[in-house]
């Protein structure tokens, strides 16, 4: 065989030797090879077909049915992608792409053109076809007579964007109908239910707009109805119950009693007379009250003779605790003339002992033991600031200096030394700034090294 696998090989021992006479057998057998290969037919790995009839390299090519078949647009032909096609029996799209949930993965058809369309026409002799195409982000249904599209009549709408739809003419279901939060039929009941922070409104006589007469308006908090408003009148066939929100009796005593409302619930507010004081107002009291917690208490004697409700016109004693010859604390007019509490206006029997919380005497800090220093601000006693430039130290404070000449509690200046910002210097050669009042030494650390304090 001329090939092996496709593959052309010259046969053994038809190359020649270099210096040597060319052979007759091997050179004749070479070119029947030859001919032999170029008279049978081309392999496919050669760029043939492997077959010397049209079937046979239709078949060697694996090509189908469909290789023999034209294209075109209806009959007996192959249709193409760009061209208008009219299929005269039913066709079966099934796609195994995507999954369960996989919303796009296993779509069968999609249409792409500026207002796609499917145009189905009534072959079982009814007069009457339909168009389901998108036009402007809205999904339709149209009827229309005509087998090209046009006169057409949209029966039902749906827009992509917000989901609204609407039907031209009557909408018969026999069975559920399920809107989301709008409305949900149960099969025995209608409920009307809304999860978002929106109301809900009846209208039976219809209009989008303001609440109009007839309308029931219920508006919601959370899961809970907070408002339910109703523009006529709302009658209940039984009282609300407390649990519910109502009083549970149809009468105002009844309610009240329902409530555990006192008697004072239906007084006014005011400030005198047969009415309920306020804590914020200034209140006339017309008949004598005692606070009484079981063992001691506060008396305004208001029914003794000359006494009023104002404590500036009392001549006697406001507010007493305790009794007239055996009283702890007792409020009274500072003079006959003057209409405010003065100075006597608090009168303690005696002065209060250190034991009970008081000082022991009407004069400040002798009983506690204090001094001077107790009236003064720890600035005062010591110096807490941080400025590396400070001249002013309270009395008694202490520094180190060097250079010191002055004898035991001699006064001498002190500076701070602009040499040195670590130390202070008896020296005024090196002075940047001399400290405020007097200075005396109290004692040395080495002949010049010194320690110092404050005295004025």
């Amino acid at each position: 065989m001329p090939r092996t696998g496709g593959v052309y090989s010259p046969p053994a021992g038809t190359k020649g030797v270099a210096g040597t006479t060319i052979q007759s057998s091997p050179y004749n057998t070479w070119v029947d090879d030859l001919t032999a290969d170029a008279n049978a037919a081309r392999p496919i790995t050669a760029g043939g077909t492997g077959s010397t009839s049209a079937s046979g390299a239709r078949t060697a090519l694996g090509l189908g049915t469909a290789a023999v078949k034209n294209t075109g647009t209806s009959g007996n032909t192959v249709p193409l992608l760009d061209a208008g096609n009219t299929w005269s029996v039913r066709q079966t799209f099934t796609n195994t792409d995507g999954g369960a949930g996989d919303t796009w993965g296993g779509r069968l058809l999609v249409l792409s053109n500026f207002a796609p369309g499917l145009f189905f026409t009534d072959q079982s002799g009814g007069t009457q076809n339909a168009l389901l195409g998108i036009d402007s982000s809205v999904l339709k249904i149209y009827g229309t007579p005509n087998t090209d599209g046009t006169s057409l009549s949209e029966r039902l709408s749906l827009a992509l964007a917000s989901g609204n739809l609407s039907i031209s003419g009557t909408a018969t279901v026999p069975g559920r109908i399920n809107f989301g939060e709008r409305i949900v039929s149960t099969g025995t009941d209608v409920v009307i239910g809304n999860t978002s922070a929106g109301n809900i409104y009846l209208r039976p006589n219809g209009g989008d707009g303001a609440f109009t007469t007839g309308q029931l308006q219920v508006s919601a908090s959370g899961t809970s109805v907070a408002n339910m408003s109703v523009t006529g009148t709302l009658t209940l066939t039984n009282a609300l119950a407390i649990a519910q929100g109502g009083t549970g009796a149809t009468t105002a005593s009844g309610a009240r009693t329902n409530l555990g409302l006192g008697t004072a619930a239906t007084r006014d507010t005011g400030t005198s007379g047969a009415n309920v004081p306020l804590l914020s107002t200034a209140n006339t009291w017309s008949a004598s009250q005692v606070l009484d917690n079981g063992t001691s208490y506060v008396q305004f004697g208001l029914s003794r003779s000359g006494m009023t409700a104002s404590i500036e016109a009392l001549s006697t004693p406001a507010l007493r605790i305790g009794t007239a010859t055996d009283h702890d604390v007792q409020l009274s007019r500072n003079t006959s003339v003057v209409a405010t509490l003065g100075s006597s206006a608090m009168a303690l029997a005696s002065n209060y002992a250190i034991s009970f919380a008081g000082t022991g005497a009407a004069t400040t800090r002798t009983n506690l033991g204090l001094g001077g220093l107790a009236t003064m601000d720890v600035d005062g006693l010591f110096y807490t600031g941080s400025t590396q430039n400070n001249t002013t130290f309270p009395i008694s404070s202490y520094v180190g200096a060097v250079n010191s000449s002055a004898n035991r509690n001699g006064s001498q200046s002190v500076f701070l030394s602009s040499s040195n910002a670590a130390i202070f210097t008896c020296s005024s050669g090196d002075s940047a700034g001399t400290l405020s009042g007097t200075w005396r030494l109290r004692g040395v650390v080495s002949s010049t090294n010194a320690l110092f304090q404050r005295t004025a």
